[in-house]
């Protein structure tokens, strides 16, 4: 689960507190940055972050034993495999934190008898 990052949230105001970062591509063959509290204060950089990770990690093959890896991006909720079930019962996933969205993810788990 990833945090969303919403323009028009009270938490918005204190990010922009935290300083500037520059804004950079995050790609697999980027190189990492040296500074990662200046590259984190820049929102644009997490979600960036957060979206390749995703796409990546929904891109692995080799989960077994009837294990399912589910996650977020943005309002959207993916699962490996597809399971129209979780998506259609938690999206959208509108929830700001990921502790949230943990928590949601678990109760949904939970009434879906794991």
């Amino acid at each position: 689960m990833w945090d969303q990052y919403l323009e028009k949230s009270l938490k918005s105001e204190t990010r922009k507190r935290y300083g500037k970062g520059i804004k950079r591509r995050v790609e697999g063959n980027t190189n990492l940055p040296d500074n990662w509290q200046q590259f984190l204060s820049l929102d644009a950089n997490k979600q960036e972050l957060f979206t390749f990770l995703t796409r990546h990690t929904m891109r692995m093959q080799h989960l077994s034993d009837g294990k399912q890896l589910v996650t977020t991006l943005g309002d959207d909720v993916l699962c490996n495999p597809p399971d129209d079930n979780i998506t259609a019962s938690l999206s959208p996933c509108t929830q700001e934190e990921a502790d949230t969205k943990m928590l949601l993810h678990t109760a949904d788990a939970v009434r879906q008898g794991c």
